[in-house]
């Protein structure tokens, strides 16, 4: 190693470029839109507004939702598919979904 040169020194080196987020894919988006289709949600408004509740992001377009949110969105809307019909009051004793040990006496 040359004199004067630190260990450390990268001021030579390039910054990393972050890789750019990878989008939606047409299979997560097929799958988005049965579900939708499934829970009768056709209206664009109220499309946007189920994303923006399940993922924390504001899209414009399908296009814009990152492929790793439109995951997170198919998980809720599975979520609601599978609790649709499903009266919930609110407690979370009376509405859990599987029987303790309790149940099985």
């Amino acid at each position: 190693m040359p004199d004067g040169a630190s260990l450390f020194d990268l001021s030579d080196r390039p910054d990393p470029q972050p890789d750019a987020p990878q989008m939606i894919t047409p299979d997560q988006r097929t799958a988005v839109r049965d579900a939708f289709a499934q829970l009768e949600v056709v209206d664009a408004p109220s499309q946007f507004e189920i994303v923006h509740q399940l993922t924390s992001q504001r899209v414009r377009s399908p296009m814009e939702l990152q492929a790793r949110h439109a995951q997170i969105l198919l998980r809720g809307l599975e979520e609601r598919l599978r609790s649709q019909g499903i009266h919930r009051t609110g407690n979370a004793w009376a509405d859990r979904d599987e029987e303790t040990w309790i149940d099985k006496l």
